[in-house]
């Protein structure tokens, strides 16, 4: 196997003066663990790195063995296409971004994770679960939601997702998450009650998943028609709600907060993880066992416009208050240009890593 580690040609880095043409003030040494570099094909140390790109930074990313070995993921893939400066090593502690002045002074950005952290309350900053890592390539501005959540509306519940039986039941969801529906327990369970009924279609064919977003239907929308990723926010906007289904591993999954980006009402079961947490006919629709999904489902069937109205505002509020991209960068934005020199970061959906 070619020695890639050995070919990006890496140096170590002890925080002075090797990279003279960048500006003290900007360069950011940014150290995750192995676990956090790597995990999911490298997807959320691209999303992180970006939020500290979007924030004006120029970074200086130790990468370790493990990530050069498979560099096939596209999200890896994504990362060197930035053009950060990497390195073998660094004085920066594992899950930090250290800034580094000129008269020595340091601020470090410190970040914890685990799912252990869920539901505490420490004095720190939780960090949101993200969009799809596609949508971090380069930063977005409100202004590039307006249209899409002033869309026309012509579904009522919506779902469309990878419903793999060999990804999306699996006993690790129920074993850290007691009480959660898998996806396609949820899925089977919303077929038996609702097919028979008239009120539930489950669409195949591209062609007919656009016939059903042009023409509307009062009814709920299952699909397992392939489309452009292109589309996908056109798609979810187009909705009043969505079915925001577990993921593989944990319950969080990106189609929820895609869906609320665009002013889609989720339907969820862990709005509780949240932070703050989701509130029932608030800013969402929850549930917390398969009997309440179905009763939920039943009583959106019946809600006048002017509730689903109330609820997309705040829906659109929740989002671009907690989980927004903009939110995020201001947040460590703001850290970095005050007189504090640490900010503890907890990111509470990712999985403690095994020992």
């Amino acid at each position: 196997m070619r020695n890639l580690y050995h070919e990006l040609k890496l140096i170590n880095y002890t925080g002075k003066s090797k990279f003279p043409s960048m500006r003290s003030h900007n360069k950011l040494t940014v150290h995750f663990d192995s676990f956090l570099m790597n995990t999911d094909m490298g997807r959320f140390s691209f999303i992180l790195c970006q939020y500290l790109k979007f924030c004006g930074f120029e970074l200086i990313v130790r990468i370790d063995k493990a990530f050069v070995s498979q560099l096939a993921p596209p999200y890896k893939k994504l990362f060197l296409e930035q053009k950060h400066t990497l390195v073998r090593s660094c004085s920066t502690s594992a899950n930090t971004a250290e800034l580094i002045f000129k008269d020595g002074r340091r601020k470090v950005l410190e970040i914890f994770y685990g799912y252990e952290y869920i539901g505490t309350s420490i004095a720190a900053y939780y960090m949101p679960f993200p969009l799809h890592p596609k949508f971090y390539i380069q930063p977005k501005s409100y202004e590039d939601l307006t249209d899409l959540r002033n869309q026309n509306r012509t579904v009522l519940v919506f779902f469309a997702g990878n419903s793999d039986e060999s990804l999306y039941d699996k006993d690790v969801l129920r074993e850290n998450f007691n009480g959660t529906i898998s996806r396609l327990s949820a899925l089977k369970y919303m077929k038996e009650r609702f097919l028979s009924t008239g009120e539930m279609e489950i669409v195949t064919e591209t062609n007919r998943l656009y016939e059903v977003l042009d023409v509307g239907a009062k009814k709920i929308v299952l699909s397992e028609a392939r489309t452009s990723g292109k589309d996908w926010l056109n798609i979810l906007s187009k909705t009043h709600f969505f079915l925001c289904l577990p993921g593989v591993r944990m319950p969080w999954s990106h189609n929820a907060i895609e869906s609320m980006a665009v002013g889609t009402i989720p339907i969820i079961q862990y709005g509780d993880l949240f932070t703050p947490p989701l509130k029932h006919l608030e800013n969402a629709i929850c549930y917390s066992n398969q009997g309440e999904l179905g009763n939920v489902l039943s009583e959106v069937l019946m809600l006048p416009e002017h509730e689903i109205a109330r609820l997309r505002a705040n829906v659109i509020d929740y989002y671009d208050r907690y989980l927004s991209t903009e939110q995020v960068v201001a947040k460590i934005s703001d850290f970095f240009s005050s007189d504090e020199s640490s900010l503890q970061v907890i990111i509470p959906f990712l999985e403690n890593p095994v020992k």
